[in-house]
Order: structure tokens, then C-alpha cells, then sequence
């Protein structure tokens, strides 16, 4: 190889490795700003949802996703522990769910809402919520959350904002500021009192009848939907998670007067 050969060879392999140099310092600028990126928008998240909590149920209902449309939804409707709507009603569905179920979240968004306004304002149906925890530490932690929301008589408004709220499951995400800011979104809940029936015997006695109630019904997956009149308890099954679907699974289980 020539003089000139290696000279220019060796200013090609200089400038080689400064492009190298160069592409690994603007990789470390990206993941930099990827990662001050993320921060922020939990940093972001976290100020909504504790915009909105409080102890005694005073904050800014609004200030949490869906909790102003959820508190119309539930504005005026009866509820005793874990049902929703008139105890006299001639038909009861019961809904299982996980808070960590994203197909709960889904019904909870796009399902119930109208059977609530259909069905349940006018006394067709009340609802009975069933909480299991089984897909992990932040579904007890939530799950006990209900629970506790149940010996005040609010589950329903509880559930409906926290599933409007979900996050990636089993991320530690249900944190005790989550469940504060969750908590004063729901009108007259004393947000403390409700962590603390939720782990006492009272609240971990709902949960085990819960648990007991799957088993007896051989429930293994959330949300399941049983529809009860009198005595009887069957199995709905459904083609698919709309409000459409869950009327014709309660008109074919003889539930009288539903929409359709």
C-alpha cells in the first residue's frame, strides 16, 4: 500500500469513528429525553388525578376522568353495600369483575351506562357487584378499596370511577394517592374511613363472600354476568361486551320487560 493509500485510509477510519461517536451521543440525547419525557408525563398524570383527592369526599369530582358523567349516571339511584337500584326490583344481574380488568374497564364504560339509564332507573333490574382480586397486589388493594366504598354505599360510584381510571395491570400503579384522588371524585365518601373498612374484618367478609359466591358459580374469568329471579341464578352468555348483547342474553334468560 502506498503512503498516500494508507494516509487516506487512516482519515476514512478517523472519520468513521467520529460519525460513530457522534450517532452513540445523539442515542444518549434521545434516551435522555425519552426518559425527562416519561417523567413528566407521570409527574402530569399524578396532578390530575390528585387534583381530585381529598379525605371527606369534598375535592373536584371533575378533575377525574368520567367522575362528572358518573355522577350523573348514579344521581338518584339507591344503593345498599353492593347493589345498585331498587331492592323490590324482580330481577337482579350480577356482575363479577377484577379492578384490574380491562375488559371490566371496557363494560364499565360502554355497557353498563345504558343498562343503568334503561333498565335499572326504571326498576327492571338492579345490579350486584361481585369484586375478585385474583389478578394481583394492586386488584386487592383496589378490590379492599371497594370494599370499603360497599359499607358506606358507594361500590358503584367507587368502581365506575376507578375502572374509567385503569392502568397497566400490576404496575403498582394503585397507589395511596391513586386511591385518594379516586376516592374525591365520589360525592359524601370519607376517602380514609373507606382504606380502613376495606382491610377490617367487615370489608374482607365481602370480599370472601365474593370469592365464595365464583366458586359456587364456577366464575373463572371477569366481567361474568348472572342474572338472578327468585331463587334461580343462571349463567349469561354473551356474543360480544355491548349493551345490545347483554339485553338479548336477559331477555333469553326470561327476564321480562327489558329493552330490545
Amino acid at each position: 500500500m502506498s503512503a498516500t493509500s494508507a494516509k487516506e485510509q487512516r482519515a476514512k477510519q478517523r472519520e468513521e469513528a467520529a460519525r460513530e461517536r457522534e450517532q452513540q451521543e445523539r442515542r444518549k440525547r434521545v434516551r435522555r429525553l425519552a426518559g425527562a419525557a416519561a417523567g413528566l408525563l407521570a409527574v402530569v398524570l399524578a396532578v390530575i388525578l390528585l387534583a381530585g383527592g381529598s379525605d371527606d369526599g369534598g375535592g373536584t369530582p371533575e378533575s377525574v376522568e368520567g367522575a362528572a358523567e358518573i355522577s350523573r349516571l348514579l344521581d338518584g339511584i339507591p344503593q345498599d353495600g353492593l347493589v345498585l337500584g331498587d331492592p323490590g326490583a324482580p330481577a337482579t344481574l350480577v356482575e363479577f369483575v377484577d379492578p384490574q380488568c380491562p375488559y371490566c374497564a371496557d363494560a364499565a364504560r360502554d355497557v353498563l351506562p345504558a343498562i343503568v339509564n334503561e333498565e335499572v332507573r326504571n326498576g327492571r333490574l338492579n345490579l350486584e357487584l361481585q369484586v375478585l382480586t385474583f389478578i394481583g397486589p394492586d386488584s386487592e388493594k383496589l378490590g379492599a378499596f371497594f370494599a370499603g366504598a360497599a359499607l358506606q354505599d358507594k361500590a358503584w360510584h367507587l368502581s365506575e370511577v376507578a375502572f374509567r381510571t385503569q392502568s397497566t395491570e400490576n404496575t403498582g400503579w394503585a397507589t395511596d394517592d391513586v386511591l385518594e384522588a379516586l376516592g374525591g371524585a365520589v360525592p359524601g365518601l370519607d376517602v380514609a374511613k373507606a382504606i380502613d373498612q376495606g382491610n377490617s374484618a367487615a370489608g374482607q367478609q365481602l370480599l370472601a363472600r365474593s370469592r365464595a359466591a365464583a366458586q359456587r358459580s364456577n366464575v373463572t374469568s371477569t366481567p361474568s354476568f348472572l342474572v338472578r329471579q327468585g331463587d334461580a341464578l343462571k349463567r349469561l352468555e354473551l356474543t360480544e361486551l355491548t349493551p345490545d348483547a347483554l339485553r338479548a342474553a336477559l331477555r333469553k334468560a326470561g327476564v321480562r320487560g327489558v329493552a330490545g
